[in-house]
């Protein structure tokens, strides 16, 4: 993640509720994926926590007073804004080149691009048996194809 004042021009932009929080984007988004783990069930406060991806070197914090990181596994990091609780990022340690953003932080007036598709549904094996997937015609993987790098904290399981 780079800071205000990076080169490119801005494809779309997003932050958190409270405004504490704002980042802009020099790359389009891939398309959608619908995490289940339960991880993202419990920093969602949801059934799932639907990202995209977009090169780090294309995402700028603008504004990132309250932003706070949060590791769950050894394997990422997570962002999310202290005053509000907003999810913002998640970057895995083996993959630093990408960043993932919580489509739900994204301001949807703000594209410059096509709108992202839904592309996969990853940990349907944990998701929450509340929880309707829909029937959309993409794929669905029990665990993710990056499942076998995660490293749970001590004490926890992942997969």
């Amino acid at each position: 993640m780079t800071t205000a004042g990076s080169q490119g021009e801005e494809v779309f932009s997003g932050g958190c509720r409270c405004g504490g929080v704002h980042y802009t984007s020099s790359a389009p988004p891939s398309d959608i994926t619908f995490c289940y783990c339960r991880a993202c069930q419990q920093v969602s406060g949801s059934g799932f926590l639907p990202f995209v991806g977009v090169p780090t070197s294309s995402f700028t914090l603008v504004t990132a007073s309250n932003l706070r990181t949060i590791e769950l596994s050894k394997s990422a990091k997570r962002t999310f804004c202290g005053d509000c609780g907003s999810p913002i990022t998640m970057v895995y340690l083996f993959a630093p080149e990408s960043t993932g953003v919580t489509v739900g932080s994204i301001d949807e007036k703000s594209y410059k691009c096509e709108k992202p598709k839904i592309k996969q549904h990853i940990f349907v094996k944990e998701k929450a048996p509340w929880t309707l997937i829909p029937e959309d015609g993409v794929v669905r993987l029990d665990t993710s194809v990056d499942a076998h790098l995660i490293v749970p904290l001590t004490g926890q399981s992942m997969v």
